[in-house]
């Protein structure tokens, strides 16, 4: 049995027992209802009780603001005193101290799979010329060479976060359908990666990712995670956040969060709802998390 880190929200930590150790968990949702937010205040929150770091990937350029605005608000709710330092990649590790939230920004599939420990090159087509297929060559550079797994195991990294998952393939593979193997083998490649660092060192995986709906179907509110049957397959734990529909006050910041998938739970089964404040994610009082 997995070890489970509470979220500290019931209404989560009810559903699936809290989050659990060596096993990648994927956050999706529509742009803006509060992904990054969910794991910037999980990260404060167990900062709070364990000695040991995080380290958050930030693929899309909004993490330095949301650490800044949030990052004063969760110390003081969670009487901590987090801090966060931003880094370069592939650069020296710092050196031991508990307490603190490295950042790095880093937005190409290639850079990131190279942190990884892959020498990777990039052929993709255009949409001028879809008639060359991408190609991803690449070279296992070894185990030794692994920077994130270097910097996990220095720098008592404990929660490895990676906001988005989307971005970094999205902005690169934008050949069409033409580029779909590529870019999964790419997410394969990056994706297999984090399930080793998460197994060799025993430490707990985030991500988020977008949501992708059929504009056709005034109907599909929810979706499917950006990036096909490969982000699907790699994630067994997937949780779908859902903003409220209603425009009135004291609604609208509420937020379903569902089970999309984790092992022999029925998809889309049972759903909690909180609601974010200016202190952050909170549950709603007197209200039971579960289904409808």
């Amino acid at each position: 049995m997995k070890l489970v880190i509470p979220t500290g929200l019931k209404a989560v930590d009810e559903m699936i027992g809290g989050l659990p150790m060596r096993l990648p968990v994927n956050l999706f949702g529509p742009p803006m209802c509060g992904k990054s937010i969910f794991w910037v205040q999980f990260a404060y929150q167990w900062l709070s009780k364990i000695e040991g770091n995080a380290l958050f990937v930030d693929t899309e350029g909004g993490l330095t603001n949301i650490l800044e605005t949030w990052g004063p608000i969760f110390n003081q709710r969670f009487k901590t005193k987090t801090e966060f330092k931003e880094l370069e990649p592939e650069t020296a590790i710092p050196s031991t101290k508990v307490n603190t939230i490295y950042l790095l920004d880093v937005r190409q599939i290639g850079k990131i799979l190279h942190m990884h420990g892959f020498d990777v090159k990039l052929d993709i087509s255009t949409p001028e010329k879809e008639e060359t297929q991408a190609k991803i060559t690449v070279n296992l550079r070894g185990f030794c060479n692994n920077w994130i797994n270097a910097m996990v195991k220095e720098a008592r990294i404990k929660f490895l976060c990676y906001d988005s998952i989307t971005n970094p393939l999205t902005t690169v593979f934008v050949g069409g359908r033409i580029n779909f193997p590529s870019r999964a083998d790419a997410t394969n490649l990056w994706l297999n990666a984090l399930q080793q660092v998460a197994d060799e060192y025993d430490i707990l995986i985030g991500s988020t990712s977008h949501r992708s709906v059929d504009p056709t179907n005034p109907f599909d509110q929810i979706g499917g995670k950006t990036g096909g049957e490969t982000i699907d397959y790699n994630f067994k734990l997937s949780l779908y956040m859902q903003p409220s529909l209603s425009q009135q006050k004291h609604l609208k910041n509420r937020k379903k969060i569902w089970v999309e998938r984790y092992f022999n739970l029925p998809q889309w089964d049972r759903y909690g709802i909180v609601e974010l404040t200016d202190v952050g994610f909170v549950d709603i009082a007197g209200k039971e998390p579960g289904g409808e």
